[in-house]
């Protein structure tokens, strides 16, 4: 099953690296209290030590852990243990490592992941089920495992549990579409992907213009009176869905982005409908919102210039008064000097 593409490759990098400290989070993160003192007396060789105080402060800082470290976090760690590592030999091994990783949790009283999947998946099925963006449900479920004391785990498991809950929630709303659609609706759908002028009728809809000159406004009118008509055509079978503003975002996004020939691949045809049906209604409002936005605009460029005209004019006048002002003084002056 291929996964849903939620974050972009330098977000997951991100999310599945060590976190980026600053020496006031190192000695926030790497302090050793009298407990850790303790369980570091318990270790006897220094890559252990090391390894360990550098698993905790990760841990501490996102709630998971880590096969790697950063050299200026393990230089800072060897230095507050009195650790000389010059000519230090890195050997924390694997086992090493899944071992501190369980006293870390039940240090902190934390559940493992492991132990924890049931929960994991109930929470994004829930969270799916309310038609939460893939994205918002990612960052929403690491605080909701942080606040219930579960590890959080890497990029690709959030991933592939969305991707699974999502496809069945999708594989529902295709068949509520299945049980209420009309050959009128899939003829208004296959419409779309159909060409004319060598370009199908979607790309067409896929971009509002925003300008205000006469010319892109008629345009654009001509494309909103099309997406109107699309809207009134399909509201029934939308109201039928109950479909979030967010469902219909996340749909409508991957249209607006999809080139034709990927949404024509989309193998049923019930699941295609639901990504034109969102595209649909998501440009209608979009469209709506850019038209008040033209609108406005349009309406101070008309004030822009009346207001410079006022000042044209009432510079022109005040000129006028001055040179006639002038003119009568001139009057009263010549009459004085006789």
């Amino acid at each position: 099953m291929s996964r849903i593409k939620i974050l972009s490759p330098y977000e997951i990098k991100k999310f599945d690296s060590v976190p980026l400290f600053n020496d006031n989070e190192r000695h926030k993160f790497f302090a050793v209290s009298a407990k850790i003192k303790d369980k570091l007396n318990g270790l006897s060789a220094n890559d252990s030590k090391i390894g360990f105080v550098l698993q905790l402060g990760y841990f501490k800082a996102t709630g998971k852990f880590y096969s790697e470290y950063n050299h200026d976090d393990k230089a800072f760690i060897g230095k507050l243990l009195g650790i000389n590592l010059d000519g230090y030999n890195n050997d924390y091994s694997e086992r090493t490592r899944l071992t501190h990783k369980l006293a870390i949790l039940e240090m902190l009283g934390y559940k493992s992941f492991n132990k924890s999947k049931a929960l994991f998946a109930g929470f994004i099925a829930n969270l799916i089920s309310k038609q939460m963006h893939p994205r918002k449900i990612i960052f929403a479920m690491v605080d909701l495992l942080r606040e219930q004391k579960v590890e959080v785990p890497n990029y690709d498991t959030f991933a592939r549990t969305i991707t699974s809950h999502l496809n069945k929630f999708e594989k529902n709303l295709a068949l509520k579409i299945e049980a209420n659609i009309t050959n009128d609706h899939k003829d208004i759908f296959d419409s779309l992907l159909e060409s004319s002028d060598n370009s199908a009728t979607i790309t067409k809809l896929r971009i509002i213009s925003q300008s205000v000159r006469p010319s892109s406004i008629k345009q654009s009118v001509s494309g909103f009176i099309l997406i109107k008509k699309l809207h009134n055509d399909i509201a029934v079978l939308l109201a039928k869905l109950d479909l979030s503003t967010e469902a219909i975002k996340y749909y409508a996004n991957w249209v607006i982005k999809a080139k034709t020939s990927q949404i024509k691949a989309i193998n049923d045809d019930n699941i295609r409908y639901l990504y034109l049906l969102a595209f649909i209604d998501h440009q209608y409002k979009n469209w709506q919102d850019i038209f008040i936005d033209t609108m406005l605009k349009v309406n101070q460029q008309h004030l822009n210039k009346i207001e410079m005209a006022v000042k044209e004019s009432h510079s022109e006048f005040a000129a006028r008064n001055s040179n006639l002002l002038g003119f009568v003084l001139s009057g009263f002056d010549k009459q004085a000097d006789l």
